[in-house]
């Protein structure tokens, strides 16, 4: 037998048909390669949404690290089963962009990743590496399974550059997880959409800031695919729990710039003897019961929360894409606090909470020219702009240019600032 490779560069995006090898090219030359660029074809990836492509992929993945290239994917469904893991460095992966119509039934996938496994990593990485128009579906996925992360460490090993962009994580179980103690930084995600059912984003240590612009966290893919009267049960289960960001350890800063969020039950939550600080978040975060969250005794020094639009409650879907709004949970719920432990600073930001805004134990914060309409469950519980119910760390609550401060359903159940401690100050400033 013999196998014909077509040397390829940017011939896959201009449509032009790849020969391909079998899967186990076992009388077949190398592939003649660019040095630059790998065709995935080359090394037995097959498109065709049946084929299993785990071992393909590895071998397509062990070439384009020794190039340090970019591995250029095919339009289709890549099945992937959970044969092994695949070890992922130093590598670009290129597909063929996302398809923005998957959902309106035109059978456009772009390049789409099929994850079935409930047991084995797909994507171990280190180093660096890239992703760049590429889709990725659970097509199993119920909202209460536990999948592996998509793309997690290999437990010792750092990532030192991660750059997703044009990219859909359309319902992983977790998107990015590390290991507690591996350090991840100088991570790059834009211009993308992505929704996890349980961690989206799970780090401990990123030594530089990094940067999330122009991206979408929402179930949306998700439930174009599926359909509304498909996935709604899926997600009143998902969004009971599911977080964006969430720091278990260490101290993390990443700088969230022009996001949008919908059906979260927690923006970032940072665990105890966590910090997450030097950082900013803004957008529009609709649909997040709690923003933030640090009442385990995590740290935010430094960080700052800002944008129009950040609507605090947990969607609660119909069937027919109908939504209702459930919970009354803080919008922000903040720990003790310490000395060398600050909570965030709140600036511009326009909110409405179904419960109170700020409820804290004692971290300080700062609240600088917001808008915040508290108490939209009119349920009879007492709701506050802030709240605080222990010793502040360093004492201060500083408020400047804050309008509605009782809330929209302004009543006797609707409160300003207050304290349940003796020793708390308050520095209000107009």
């Amino acid at each position: 037998m013999y196998c014909r490779w077509w040397t390829l560069a940017f011939s896959l995006l201009a449509g032009v048909a790849q020969a391909s090898c079998p899967a186990t090219p076992t009388d077949c030359p190398t592939p003649v390669t660019n040095p630059v660029y790998i065709n995935a074809v080359d090394w037995g990836v097959k498109a065709d949404g049946i084929t299993s492509n785990d071992a393909a992929m590895q071998r397509a993945a062990t070439a384009c690290t020794a190039r340090g290239g970019t591995m250029l994917l095919p339009a289709g469904q890549i099945l992937l089963t959970g044969a092994n893991s695949i070890n992922w460095q130093n590598c670009k992966m290129l597909g063929a962009g996302i398809a923005p119509d998957v959902y309106q039934g035109t059978g456009e996938w772009g390049t789409t990743f099929i994850l079935t496994s409930t047991s084995v990593k797909p994507f171990v990485v280190r180093g660096s590496f890239a992703v760049d128009g590429v889709n990725f579906y659970w097509p199993n996925q119920t909202g209460a399974d536990v999948y592996p992360p998509l793309f997690s460490d290999d437990g010792t090993h750092g990532i030192y550059g991660l750059y997703v962009h044009n990219t859909v994580i359309v319902n992983a179980y977790d998107g990015f997880a590390a290991t507690l103690g591996v350090d991840w930084s100088n991570m790059d995600m834009s211009d993308s959409s992505m929704y996890a059912v349980n961690d989206l984003f799970r780090f401990s240590h990123s030594g530089d800031s990094s940067r999330i612009a122009n991206v979408h966290f929402t179930h949306g893919f998700w439930a174009g695919l599926k359909g509304y009267p498909a996935v709604a049960a899926y997600l009143n289960t998902a969004d009971q729990n599911n977080t964006i960001l969430h720091i278990t350890g260490g101290g993390v800063e990443f700088n969230f710039i022009n996001t949008t969020s919908f059906a979260w039950r927690y923006g970032i939550k940072v665990e105890s003897g966590a910090a997450f600080g030097n950082s900013q978040v803004n957008g529009s975060w609709d649909g997040i019961l709690t923003y933030l969250d640090t009442s385990a005794g995590g740290c935010t020094p430094n960080l700052i929360l800002s944008g129009a639009a950040w609507v605090s409650y947990t969607p609660q879907f119909n069937g027919s894409g109908g939504v209702s709004q459930l919970g009354n949970a803080p919008a922000i719920n903040l720990g003790a606090g310490g000395v060398n432990c600050h909570g965030p600073q709140i600036r511009g930001l326009d909110s409405q909470s179904r419960g109170s805004f700020i409820v804290s134990a004692g971290q300080e914060v700062q609240i600088e020219h917001a808008n915040m309409n508290v108490g939209g469950a009119a349920d009879g519980n007492d709701y506050y702009v802030a709240h605080v119910t222990g010793n502040p760390g360093e004492g201060l609550i500083q408020v400047s240019d804050v309008s509605a401060v009782v809330g929209a359903a302004a009543n006797a159940h609707t409160h300003g600032i207050t304290s349940d401690v003796g020793l708390s100050v308050f520095n209000v400033m107009n």
